[in-house]
């Protein structure tokens, strides 16, 4: 997960600017998400990415075409900020798997309280790890794309971000027979190129409301107050499939209930129509 800086833009569409405050949310709307220390670079000699791209370059001529019809409309309807605020729910997402050490500990967990959750794969380490992506699906979660590589999609060029996506739906349904509908970019990064590759592969971009911080915090105490304090109606709470997440979920969905919170699979904040 990266802290990324901001740097001042002259203009991005509105629900962009909104976008990008559900994960930054005391910043001025005119921000572009900057390099952080994300430093990941795309896996160019994957055989998965080299496949991938020269799907994309084989339809250079009629991909151009899809990108420049789709309008700011468009993509608006394919980004996900948050559920329904009228509505006492919120849904968990995991990002940053399969891990051998950690996601059979999660699956377990969440079995146990009976929770629904998304789980965000890389896609180089779904290609490493296709027993834990199966035993995601199986279970009955829903897996999103968190691109192939990890790499800092708003870095990229629009030929590379469509690999990036491609490349991990590519791996997600080779392991589950089925292609995702949502992606998070790593980090959150977002720019245009970034909500066009995604929509034009029919993902709905996924961000967040709730982000406690369990891939660098120092104490599981830290963790679960930082995420009931910022629990809303429509919440998305931002996780990782790592160690401190599997000691602290028992105690977020526990306490999260007590409060009132219902918890529902991301699918149910897919806009409809």
């Amino acid at each position: 997960m990266t802290r990324p800086n901001l740097v001042v833009l002259l203009m991005i569409p509105s629900f962009l600017a909104v976008a990008l405050l559900s994960k930054h949310p005391t910043t001025p709307l005119l921000v572009k998400l900057a390099p952080g220390i994300n430093n990941a670079s795309p896996r160019r000699n994957n055989p998965t990415w080299i496949r991938a791209r020269r799907e994309v370059s084989a339809g250079t001529v009629a991909l151009n075409a899809r990108l420049a019809a789709l309008t700011h409309q468009d993509l608006e309807r394919r980004v996900i900020s948050k559920g329904p605020s009228r509505l006492p729910t919120i849904t968990l997402t995991f990002d940053d798997g399969p891990h051998p050490a950690c996601t059979r500990q999660l699956l377990q967990a969440l079995h146990k309280l009976q929770v629904p959750a998304t789980f965000f794969v890389v896609g180089y380490m779904a290609e490493k790890n296709p027993d834990l992506v199966r035993a995601i699906h199986s279970g009955g979660f829903e897996i999103g794309s968190h691109t192939f590589s990890h790499a800092n999609l708003t870095l990229l060029s629009q030929e590379d971000v469509l690999t990036e996506f491609r490349a991990a739906n590519d791996v997600i349904k080779r392991i589950t027979g089925t292609t995702p509908l949502f992606c998070r970019p790593p980090g959150g990064d977002l720019s245009l190129p970034v909500l066009r590759s995604a929509a034009d592969l029919g993902l709905y971009t996924v961000m967040w409301t709730d982000d406690p911080g369990d891939y660098d915090s120092p104490s599981n105490s830290i963790v679960i107050r930082k995420a009931l304090h910022r629990l809303s109606p429509g919440g998305i709470i931002l996780m990782h499939d790592c160690p401190r997440a599997v000691e602290t979920v028992p105690m977020i969905v526990t306490k999260a209930r007590a409060m009132g919170y219902r918890f529902v699979p991301l699918s149910q904040y897919r806009p409809r129509g």
